[in-house]
């Protein structure tokens, strides 16, 4: 690479402006009370169109300015990056830091053959690296150098602890195995039994009245008198039009969703290189996301009840995550392989912990004093409060509908039967879920943290509650017994301290 600084293509203004109106994004209850402000002061529509297009120019100026001021440059084993228009920043990324490259082809760069390269370093969470609008082969050619360099540093390590193991010298590290593929109707139904697109309903609530409001400015429009004609409706039309409505808007939701998965999940393809796992996918923007071997630190079986009832399930592969009051997935993109069976599972979960086999009738359940807890914690107050509520208001056909209450009961009872351990050889397993079912699988050595909680009426009860704090989530088990609780934890602490294997 050349040892002048270098300047982006000028594509990548358009990359700059997405980012800008991402964060844009994120500030979208501002927007709310601006759209309500100018509804309440009836500025109209072409008032907010135009101050839309004012915003418009100031985000492309800002990107051209980001852009005018971006410079990088690759100084032997490290790479420096200048940029900032008022705030000047000088990052310095060695390739050693590096511990994840992903490289995404957005739909606008792709008929140009330009591609956003990111590297994710160490302890550098808000401090990811984009390069974007590379060509395909650049962002590859700079991707196998730090591959290669990496590769070597591991492999020298490795003839530093043995000189007996020369074979892994022989191994090409830009080689992969191709694990496992997924069909269009795999990633169909995943996007039916995995629906997201309901969070679009909430994003859309404070709108509601005006979406309301302009219904009925079409309806009578177009000439029909709604008022009218619902009134004249008997009671049995008017509820099934409710279910009617229900299942419409149920089924525009799930198309939705299926749209999203085949969005992000299209053409899947997972690989098993010598050190790294990478995935592959997507339909107009093609993301390629490579997370290290060594830096997985769970793996969790995922099986809502839609799951359950097709006899599928998703499986994670869950990175370190640098940032403990960050979601894992928004400093380091997960590995998640959708719609597979038990079976796949097995093949996957093999490949990743080689010793390791789910083994679902030998969990062990934890008290049945879970159940007694939530009687006495949850239900019982909750029955006496409505109970006073209705007394205290003097509308005592209110005490018909309080033993509802009672009903959690069953529900925190198939939260019980969920809750489960196992150990199989240097792994822990621990099991939850409600309806559907959770496992959620880890080496003991990449525990972080131990923590286990007693309270007095625990105590009583020769009971425990167990946390294992890693580094991308914690896993809890309540309410186990309590020399299982302290063995459990001796024993992880115990493989933690002899073991001297790296958590990363």
């Amino acid at each position: 690479m050349s040892n002048d600084w270098q300047r982006l293509s000028p594509w990548a203004i358009v990359f700059f402006a997405f980012r800008g109106l991402k964060h844009i994004a994120n500030l979208y209850p501002a927007f709310i009370g601006v759209f309500i402000t100018a509804q309440h002061f009836d500025l109209g529509w072409g008032a907010i169109a135009l101050y839309t297009f004012y915003a418009f120019v100031v985000l492309v100026l800002g990107a051209s300015l980001y852009y005018l001021n971006f410079f990088y440059i690759q100084q032997g084993d490290k790479f420096l990056i200048r940029s900032g228009i008022l705030q000047k920043d000088r990052l310095e990324l060695p390739f050693a830091r590096i511990q994840n490259i992903t490289v995404k082809e957005p739909f606008y760069f792709r008929p140009l053959g330009l591609v956003i390269l990111n590297m994710d370093s160490a302890g550098s969470a808000q401090k990811e690296v984009g390069i974007a609008a590379l060509s395909l082969a650049k962002a590859a050619t700079i991707k196998d150098t730090i591959e290669q360099y990496n590769a070597a540093r591991s492999s020298e390590a490795e003839m530093s602890d043995t000189t007996a193991n020369t074979e892994t010298d022989k191994v090409d590290p830009s080689t992969k195995t191709l694990l496992i593929t997924r069909s269009n109707a795999d990633i169909v139904l995943h996007g039916i039994t995995h629906n997201r697109a309901w969070l679009l309903l909430a994003f859309m609530a404070p709108f509601f009245e005006q979406i309301q409001t302009l219904l009925f400015h079409v309806i009578e429009a177009i000439g029909f008198d709604f008022a009218t004609w619902i009134s004249n409706k008997s009671v049995f039309v008017i509820t099934m039009l409710f279910i009617v409505s229900a299942f419409f808007v149920f089924f525009v939701m799930s198309l939705l969703s299926v749209l999203g998965s085949i969005l992000s999940l299209y053409d899947f393809k997972l690989y098993a290189g010598k050190n790294v796992y990478q995935r592959n996918s997507g339909l107009l923007n093609k993301h390629e996301i490579q997370v290290k071997k060594s830096r997985v630190q769970a793996l969790r079986y995922v099986q809502n009840w839609m799951d359950r009832i097709v006899g599928r399930l998703v499986l994670i592969l869950e990175p370190f995550n640098a940032s403990s009051g960050q979601p894992a997935a928004s400093i380091m993109q997960k590995i998640l392989v959708p719609s597979i069976n038990d079976t796949e599972f097995d093949g996957l979960a093999k490949h990743v912990y080689p010793t390791f086999a789910l083994q679902k009738d030998t969990f062990k359940p934890i008290s049945k004093y879970y159940l007694v807890r939530k009687l006495y914690m949850v239900v019982l107050p909750l029955f006496a409060a409505t109970a006073a509520v209705a007394i205290v208001s003097k509308q005592y056909e209110l005490l018909v509908f309080t033993p509802l209450v009672f009903l959690l009961m069953p529900l925190f009872y198939c939260r019980w039967r969920r809750y489960g351990w196992m150990q199989c050889d240097d792994y822990l397993v621990v099991r939850s879920g409600f309806i559907g079912v959770e496992y959620f699988v880890f080496p003991r050595y990449k525990v972080q943290q131990v923590k286990v909680y007693q309270s007095i009426f625990l105590k009583r009860k020769k009971l425990a509650s167990v946390q294992f704090v890693l580094a991308s989530r914690a896993a809890f088990i309540p309410f186990m017994g309590e020399q299982d609780a302290h063995a459990l934890a001796n024993n992880t602490l115990y493989e933690v301290e002899v073991s001297g294997r790296s958590w990363m």
